[in-house]
């Protein structure tokens, strides 16, 4: 099946390519399509299924996690599996929230919060990436040259990321640093 996605992902050019990411998350995803060839087009995510399966859409970017949720895999009639570093996320409250919980509260929250919490995060993150490889179909890996490839065509979007971002270069090369000790640590496993 490598064949006909190489057909696909060779140019992008004119194909529509559903974003479902919104505000802050939608600009670098929205490149990344742009330096492929693509062009963006932003929805929420419960909107995929019916662009997809309407042909308002020809192909989605969509995390994992949301293919399920959304029945994505339904309509999808291949797919392409490709590290675009998604999946992350953050709980936020406001510091007048924070401040009006009970002690206890907010011991609780600090007591199963950080590296514990993302741990827990991770763990959920990576049972629902199984489940969904499971069920969606024709499922394909990005073979190695053409992930090459495309870490060459998509390089200008952490440029600029790092460009309009305050301290962007630092957080970034942090950021690559941190990936770069993570994959020594588990390689293997």
């Amino acid at each position: 099946m490598w064949a006909a996605w190489a057909i696909i992902v060779a140019s992008l050019v004119g194909l529509a390519i559903n974003l479902y990411f919104v505000s802050l998350f939608y600009a670098v995803p929205a490149w990344f399509s742009g330096a492929l060839g693509g062009a963006a087009v932003s929805m929420r995510p419960d909107e995929v299924y019916q662009a997809l399966s309407r042909g308002i859409a020809d192909m989605a970017l969509m995390p994992l996690t949301g293919v399920a949720t959304f029945k994505v895999h339904e309509v999808a009639t291949s797919s392409l599996d490709v590290a675009m570093g998604a999946d992350s996320a953050m709980v936020f409250i406001s510091k007048k929230r924070w401040d009006s919980l009970p002690a206890q509260a907010r011991a609780a929250i600090e007591k199963h919060s950080y590296l514990a919490f993302s741990q827990q995060l991770g763990q959920v993150t990576d049972a629902e990436w199984n489940r969904a490889r499971g069920i969606l179909k024709d499922i394909q890996p990005l073979p190695a040259a053409e992930e090459a490839r495309w870490r060459k065509l998509v390089a200008p979007v952490a440029e600029q990321w790092a460009r309009e971002t305050p301290n962007g270069a630092r957080v970034l090369e942090a950021f690559r640093a941190e990936i770069a000790a993570f994959e020594a640590k588990n390689k293997g496993k």
